[in-house]
């Protein structure tokens, strides 16, 4: 039986802490979301990120990180984020969380069909296998014929198809570019 090294649990704590807030996002989306416009979230939710990001870089002395050559490209990744976020938190809004979340689980589905196609990344068929029956997994939760499938449905699912482009752009630049500057 293989033991956890003591180094694996700052990093098990850190996955913890982001799942919890990331839950904590989406409840009170959704709660926000019956007082403020979509665009105001967004833009928060945006400011608060940034403004995180920056007193991070600022306290360890990274500014410089921030620097990059390929704007076009961080602000195409940008537009993105913001229409999958955009798309997200309507479905939040509009739907039960829990369904809209199990919908934007497709992202590693996009994200695989992607990497082969735009990236030119091998994928086996057991994992295009994977990537059907996960597929179905998501007809099961949207349950076609039930009031949950319409026009809201489509809403986590965009928020994943734009969410897995912005990664595979991500991907691109991250062969350049530093973390800190795609933050």
């Amino acid at each position: 039986m293989r033991r956890w090294s003591s180094g694996a649990a700052p990093g098990i704590v850190c996955i913890v802490v982001a799942m919890l807030a990331l839950s904590l996002q989406d409840s009170l989306i959704k709660w926000l979301g019956a007082t403020y416009a979509l665009h105001q979230i967004v833009l928060t939710r945006s400011l608060i990120a940034a403004a995180v990001t920056l007193v991070v870089l600022a306290a360890i002395g990274r500014l410089a990180l921030l620097r990059t050559r390929r704007w076009s490209l961080h602000l195409t990744r940008g537009l993105l984020l913001v229409a999958s976020n955009s798309f997200f938190f309507l479905g939040l809004i509009a739907m039960p969380i829990a369904e809209a979340v199990a919908m934007f689980f497709v992202v590693p589905l996009f994200i695989t069909l992607l990497s082969a196609l735009v990236l030119g990344e091998p994928v086996g068929p057991r994992r295009l296998f994977a990537v059907l029956v996960g597929f179905a997994g998501v007809v099961i939760v949207v349950r076609p014929g039930s009031g949950l499938f319409g026009y809201t449905a489509l809403l986590p699912v965009g928020a994943a198809a734009t969410y897995a482009v912005m990664q595979i752009l991500t991907r691109r630049l991250g062969a350049t570019d530093s973390a800190a500057a795609m933050a």
